[in-house]
């Protein structure tokens, strides 16, 4: 898969949405262990990589005790299946080394993948803010993303020119947002809204327990004359 592909790319599918933002360090790993397809921001930096591009350009070689991990993950779950839980211990340049994840085999861009979601906290916790700001939208896809309750937590360089210097969704039309995002259930949707300036919307949740976020992509502005 293309390691520059675009944030929305994996936005856009709800098994990886769900936890785009969440504060448990999540990482989607091809079935053989020789890299990752994907990871959020917590689980960038629980593996000491500035950036998920960092990671996605990382290679475990055979022999390598993380890919032989995750090969053998690989052959114990179930096609398509559920999720099971393992004790996940000895991954390399982790600061951790015994961690709980529910983990899953599936298939993302054609690709046999094994989803591996920690289910207790490692480390510091980023801010959300930071979070939102490192799932690597480029500057010019016009992205912005909004908390529950409407404010501002990010915006590239080509939404800052849309939004024009709006702090929060009703400056952009979209204040029934913040109510569709407190009030979904505990799974993401991605949703199109009727709305001047966002064409498309992914929820993304924070955590079980906590609402969601919304990742708004803006219409780009109209070519000059």
């Amino acid at each position: 898969m293309d390691e520059t592909v675009s944030a929305s790319v994996h936005l856009g599918d709800p098994r990886l949405a769900a936890h785009a933002v969440s504060a448990m360090a999540v990482w989607l790993w091809a079935a053989d262990g020789s890299r990752l397809l994907w990871a959020n921001p917590a689980g960038c930096a629980t593996l000491g990589a500035a950036s998920l591009q960092a990671l996605l350009a990382r290679r475990f070689p055979i022999g390598d005790a993380v890919r032989g991990h995750i090969e053998r993950l690989a052959e114990s779950l179930p096609e398509e299946g559920g999720a099971r839980l393992f004790r996940l211990r000895g991954f390399a340049g982790a600061a951790w080394t015994s961690l709980t994840c529910s983990c899953a085999r599936i298939e993302f861009a054609r690709t046999p993948c094994v989803l591996v979601v920690a289910t207790e906290p490692v480390g510091a916790e980023l801010p959300l803010a930071e979070r939102v700001r490192l799932l690597g939208f480029p500057e010019d896809d016009p992205v912005a993303a909004f908390s529950p309750n409407g404010t501002r937590l990010f915006a590239t360089a080509a939404a800052e020119q849309r939004l024009a210097g709006a702090a929060g969704l009703g400056a952009i039309e979209a204040t029934a947002l913040a109510t569709a995002a407190l009030a979904m259930p505990p799974r993401v949707v991605n949703a199109r809204i009727q709305a001047s300036t966002v064409t498309r919307v992914f929820l993304c949740r924070r955590c079980a327990i906590y609402p969601s976020t919304a990742v708004a992509t803006l219409k780009r502005a109209a070519p000059g004359p």
